[in-house]
């Protein structure tokens, strides 16, 4: 079920940071790179974190064995660093944290949350969780940055359908709150808009889209995503409505339909606007005086190709580099950055630090080659991807 061992790696792999002297090779042909165990509180995989499994962490100072823990008590002498989202699942884990730590001297304690809650908002240092070593999600307090953006920064590049063979407009929401349904009843009544989720349903995927009825609803990478993302490829416009207007939280509902080639209807906080490629890549609900002005424009890019085709031209231009910076602080890539956080000294408060100096074993993290700059700060190289490691 882990990993044993290292892994070798090419030098001209070498990322260029974080692998000391003893962990190359004589003729420094090659070098290893030591494996952390990560343990998922068993909530996590199912409702925030889409994989498991050994990844090769390409910019990271060790790879990571992600397993999901089912019995903490049992196996937590096995993992070095537990992840957990939830307030229940993070009293279990963090009772079996403190027998690794008495135990073995190391284990960290790390807090992985992107849903929207009122008890987490605001500028303290934790928001009230001062038992956790590292904690990342998309709040300002978190040592480490995380969002809802699930595919690496290439695949935001898809071409989109071509504007001819485009349907105008959809809607795909399991739930309806207040505000949401406030906002889309008025508009179904202006423009025609299919519906294919719970919400104001209207439309069948298998009648209106057989192309798409037989591409699974959920996978294991993504939550809700191949059909989803079949569904929104062939539509002009997705209207886009969060749950919640909280700062920072930007979701798939955004990030689904940028990178399938589609434009964003989008209902939700005004700093979405700082993280996407491009300011026309999105039309934000907010900049409309009214929802008629908002349909008025709405059908007029509909029916102008040239006109439209500007909301996508982003993807031929280069990406801002806040964009580029959340696609490497997305879902995807969040253990592989935890593994490097720690490395640059996140975890302090507790035993992140020394879980780190232990796995990579060196004496202190002062002596690595780790780098100098803060982790979120770097603006990457669009290329880089995880690679399974099997």
């Amino acid at each position: 079920l882990l990993l044993s061992g290292n892994y070798e790696f090419p030098a001209s792999q070498y990322p260029g940071h974080g692998i000391s002297d003893e962990l190359w090779s004589e003729d420094r042909s090659t070098y290893r790179k030591p494996v952390v165990n990560v343990a998922l509180a068993p909530g996590l995989i199912r409702n925030t974190h889409p994989y498991h499994g050994p990844f090769d962490c390409d910019l990271a100072v060790a790879n990571v064995s992600v397993v999901q823990a089912v019995d903490m008590p049992k196996q937590v002498l096995d993992f070095d660093v537990f992840f957990c989202d939830s307030v229940t699942d993070r009293v279990a884990v963090w009772n079996a944290v403190a027998e690794k730590q008495a135990q073995q001297g190391f284990g960290t304690k790390a807090f992985y949350f992107l849903e929207a809650d009122p008890q987490l908002e605001g500028d303290s240092a934790f928001g009230g969780l001062p038992d956790i070593d590292v904690s990342m999600n998309y709040y300002d307090w978190a040592d480490l940055h995380s969002n809802y953006i699930e595919d690496p920064l290439p695949w935001f590049r898809n071409t989109p359908m071509p504007f001819n063979q485009k349907r105008d407009y959809v809607f795909i929401n399991t739930s309806c709150p207040p505000q949401r349904q406030a906002l889309m009843e008025p508009l179904f009544e202006r423009l025609p808009i299919d519906s294919f989720g719970g919400c104001l349903n209207n439309a069948d995927v298998c009648e209106a889209l057989p192309q798409c009825c037989n591409v699974p609803w959920v996978n294991r990478i993504h939550h809700e995503g191949p059909q989803k993302e079949c569904v929104v490829y062939h539509y002009k416009f997705v209207f886009a409505l969060e749950n919640s207007y909280v700062y920072n939280y930007t979701t798939e509902k955004m990030w689904q339909p940028l990178k399938m080639g589609s434009v964003p209807v989008y209902w939700g906080h005004p700093s979405a606007k700082q993280i996407i490629p491009l300011p026309h890549a999105a039309i934000f609900v907010e900049d409309y005086p009214s929802l008629d002005a908002l349909v008025d424009h709405l059908q007029e890019l509909a029916a102008d190709e040239e006109k439209y085709n500007q909301f996508l031209d982003w993807k031929q231009r280069p990406h801002s580099n806040a964009f580029i910076r959340e696609t490497e602080s997305g879902v995807l890539r969040s253990v592989c950055n935890l593994v490097d956080g720690l490395a640059s000294g996140l975890g302090s408060r507790s035993n992140g630090s020394e879980t780190m100096t232990s796995i990579l074993g060196i004496e202190s993290m002062t002596n690595a080659e780790l780098p100098e700059e803060n982790f979120n700060s770097r603006v990457f190289n669009p290329g880089m991807r995880y690679n399974a490691v099997h």
